[in-house]
C-alpha cells in the first residue's frame, strides 16, 4: 500500500456537506499515523491508532484518487483531501466519477 505507515499532514474538507464527524475533528488527527485503509461498500474507512477512523462515502460512481505528489487545485466535485506525509501523498475523494 502506497500510504503505509503514513503521517496525516491534513484534511482539505472542499466541500460544505463533506464532514459528519463530531470528536475527534479532522484537525485533531493531523500527526498521526495512518494504521489502515479498508473499504466495505462504498465506505473507505481509514483508520488511526487513537482509535479514530475518516470514513468518506463515495457517492454513486465516487472514486478515490491517490496524488503522489499532493495538488493543490480544487477538482470540481471532490469533497475531501487527505493529505500525508512520509511518503508525500494525497488521497482525493471525488464524486460523480468527475475528472
Amino acid at each position: 500500500m502506497a500510504l503505509a505507515g503514513g503521517t496525516l499532514a491534513g484534511v482539505d474538507v472542499l466541500g460544505f456537506a463533506s464532514l459528519k464527524t463530531v470528536a475527534p475533528e479532522s484537525g485533531d488527527l493531523v500527526g498521526t499515523r495512518l494504521e489502515s485503509v479498508r473499504r466495505r461498500r462504498k465506505f473507505a474507512r481509514f483508520s488511526f491508532p487513537v482509535d479514530a477512523r475518516v470514513v468518506p462515502h463515495l457517492s454513486q460512481a465516487g472514486r478515490v484518487d491517490l496524488e503522489i505528489p499532493p495538488k493543490a487545485p480544487r477538482p470540481r466535485g471532490a469533497p475531501v483531501r487527505l493529505r500525508f506525509s512520509a511518503p508525500e501523498a494525497a488521497v482525493l475523494v471525488r464524486e460523480h466519477a468527475t475528472r
